[in-house]
């Protein structure tokens, strides 16, 4: 089989760029809302081929919520041998993930609480970001009064923002770099 160097070349582009994308941990978007007084955030994951998932089955072993200048509410999957799932690996074991919906400052089971809650300010851009060993998400929104306004990424909390977990430190600090 003698394939022409073109044909070949234009080939492994397009097989590479199908893939690249999927290196990328798939994202979901995190929702807010006021159920019964008490703010929920939840998960809509609409998710591509073969990551088909409901907001149920969306799960994170960090969340937290923060502001362009302080951290609100920060809880991580516990590393407490009954709170981890054994895997082949017997020198490794996972950390349980939380489902959605999670309410804001209940740290659920399996879990510790990084940043206790803190009141949530009104009219701020307030960030709520997640991951866990497979997907990741965010979702930005202001407080007005007992309403929820959902806000974009124009407020720039995301790449400001302070954080307890390292990889979203790297990424404030990359941020920071680049515009001094």
């Amino acid at each position: 089989m003698d394939v022409p160097m073109p044909r070949w070349i234009a080939f492994c582009s397009l097989v590479l760029a199908l893939t690249l994308p999927a290196c990328q941990p798939p994202r979901y978007k995190i929702t807010s809302s006021f159920t019964a007084g008490r703010l929920f955030f939840n998960a809509e994951f609409p998710g591509i081929w073969p990551f088909k998932w409901g907001g149920s089955q969306v799960q994170a072993s960090y969340i937290e919520v923060v502001s362009s200048n302080q951290i609100l509410w920060a809880i991580k999957a516990s590393e407490d041998r009954k709170c981890t799932i054994a895997t082949q690996n017997p020198s490794y074991r996972e950390p349980t993930h939380l489902g959605f919906p999670l309410a804001f400052g209940v740290t659920p089971r399996c879990y510790v609480t990084l940043t206790p809650a803190r009141s949530l300010p009104e009219d701020t851009a307030i960030l709520v970001r997640a991951h866990g060993a497979l997907t990741e998400g965010s979702g930005q929104f202001k407080l007005n009064g007992r309403k929820i306004v959902v806000v974009g990424n124009a407020y720039g909390v995301e790449g400001t923002a302070p954080s307890q977990n390292p990889r979203w430190k790297i990424e404030a600090a990359q941020v920071g770099n680049k515009s001094s």
